[in-house]
């Protein structure tokens, strides 16, 4: 499973122009569970608790006259309302729980009212898997709506392949790129053996990792900034479950859990809601060290140590799932990485110099736009270099 954010409008274009269907993908689920140092707790309750302390601390800032902003009476008296409203504060303006954080004892039909769930401790709050997890969908790229292709992101590179129909060549490995008098001469290797082809112009869409070793007559200042671009070492791994407890157990359906542990986010499938069984991201790992211990793990130690993590947000976890499938982006051949990472000098030095056509080679790729690790970055890139061939 991944991915598209509602803006990305060149993606989601191509979707509807070559039938691909789409189906929402349920980024934020406020069940899911966020691992604290006390045991695993709903994002509803992390996220109802921060508003409530933060609109508190805010309410006594007014109280104490430490605001420091030109707001007459009237003003003030607006603020302190939409504190109240913000953080499910009383009429004291103090936090004392919500029903926006869960239910103690929750509404039913017996003679007893409902009680909301007390606050967590504050101290609590400050641990970073649970502020962290609660913020992620403020990020205007994992904010509502959110989609997904219908069978999976393969889906879009399948129709494309249909749509391009003979033009395609799937498997052909390039080995060498040299201009020459009418263009560039790319030679690859194919099924059949090595072939050559002439150009006047090449759109050239490798990796920057694979383009940089690749035998090319490219200037060493590209060659070297192609080389310093440094790419994630992001990781995934899923599991077949016979038994989708997370729904039967949990009522969670769709969304991502949260740990601190290797594993980092587990997601919940956003399709086959009571299927019988189910596909559970058990991991998606981008920081670089977790991402590489993980690479470095043979496929029965990458599972292992995924399973052990969702122990901590669902005990019982390794006796429900079976037949992981890993992926190490910067194990794979063709990719060197999953995305690029730029610091702040390379895009004011390099980035300039990287996405400038080089003669008869023009290129495109999420590396050159300010989407990377997104598809619409690679989009957008691929028209722009389009844009400089015609």
């Amino acid at each position: 499973p991944a991915r598209i954010p509602h803006h990305h409008r060149g993606i989601l274009g191509y979707c509807k122009a070559l039938g691909v269907p789409l189906e929402v993908q349920v980024n934020e689920n406020r069940a899911a569970l966020l691992q604290a140092s006390t045991g695993p707790v709903p994002q509803r309750r992390v996220q109802a608790d921060l508003r409530g302390l933060i609109a508190e601390l805010a309410a006594k800032g007014l109280e104490r006259g430490t605001l420091e902003a030109p707001l007459d009476e009237p003003d003030l008296e607006a603020l302190r309302a939409m504190l109240r409203r913000f953080g499910a504060l009383g009429a004291d303006h103090r936090y004392h729980g919500s029903s926006r954080a869960g239910w103690d004892r929750p509404p039913g039909a017996g003679p007893e009212a409902p009680r909301a769930l007390p606050p967590l401790d504050a101290r609590l709050l400050l641990e970073p898997t649970l502020w962290a997890g609660a913020a992620f969908t403020e990020g205007v790229d994992y904010a509502a709506t959110m989609l997904q292709p219908v069978g999976g992101m393969d889906r879009i590179a399948a129709a494309l392949a249909t749509a391009l129909g003979e033009a395609l060549v799937p498997g052909a490995e390039v080995v060498s790129l040299r201009r020459g008098e009418a263009g560039a001469r790319v030679r690859w290797r194919g099924a059949d053996g090595m072939r050559e082809e002439t150009a006047a112009q090449v759109l050239i869409t490798l990796p920057a990792p694979l383009l940089a070793r690749l035998d090319t007559d490219l200037p060493e200042a590209r060659r070297a900034g192609l080389a310093a671009l440094h790419y994630s070492s992001a990781a995934k791994l899923a599991f077949h479950c016979a038994r989708r407890f997370w729904e039967e157990d949990h009522a969670i359906y769709g969304g991502i859990s949260w740990t601190p542990g290797e594993a980092t986010q587990l997601w919940y499938p956003s399709h086959g809601f009571h299927a019988e069984g189910g596909i559970l991201t058990g991991a998606y790992i981008w920081d670089d060290d977790l991402g590489e211990r993980f690479a470095a793990r043979g496929p029965a130690g990458r599972a292992a140590a995924i399973a052990a993590d969702g122990e901590a947000l669902h005990p019982g976890l390794g006796r429900e799932v079976s037949a992981p499938v890993s992926v190490a982006w910067s194990r794979m051949p063709r990719a060197g990485g999953a995305w690029a990472e730029w610091t702040t000098a390379q895009r004011r030095d390099l980035y300039p110099l990287l996405r400038s056509p080089e003669g008869p080679y023009h290129f495109a790729g999420e590396y050159l736009s300010w989407l990377t690790g997104w598809q619409e970055g690679a989009v957008l890139s691929a028209w722009n270099a389009l844009e400089g061939m015609a």
